[in-house]
């Protein structure tokens, strides 16, 4: 199922950042390289916040999703690179993958890490 604006409720910070997918993903032709590049780094500033909290809470999952993060922005700056060469094609897929992938992290398994930070109180293994 398509990610909607009106099916998922995130906080703000989560909230701009899918505005900024659908900015993405509705641009034209000429500012379609701008607006990947922001949302690239849009999401790097959105995983290091995370990765911060992991490490704040004591997550013992801290370097897996560390690591899942450095290979998701791997894929996004592959595909920058991509564009400025004129290749549309991986950003076009790693929107795809964004679609199918975020979404589920984003419920899946920032959730314990919302329920850690609520509890003020480390996971054993967060995710």
């Amino acid at each position: 199922m398509p990610v909607t604006k009106t099916r998922l409720k995130y906080d703000p910070f989560h909230t701009a950042l899918l505005d900024q997918i659908f900015r993405t993903t509705g641009s034209q032709r000429q500012s379609f390289p701008r607006e990947f590049s922001v949302l690239a780094d849009r999401l790097e500033e959105d995983f290091h916040a995370c990765e911060a909290m992991l490490d704040t809470l004591g997550c013992a999952s801290a370097a897996r999703h560390r690591e899942q993060h450095a290979q998701f922005l791997a894929n996004l700056r592959r595909a920058i690179a991509a564009l400025h060469d004129g290749n549309g094609t991986p950003a076009a897929h790693a929107l795809r993958d964004m679609g199918q992938w975020l979404p589920y992290h984003l419920e899946m398994l920032d959730a314990e890490l919302a329920q850690a930070a609520c509890s003020k109180r480390p996971l054993a293994n967060c995710h």
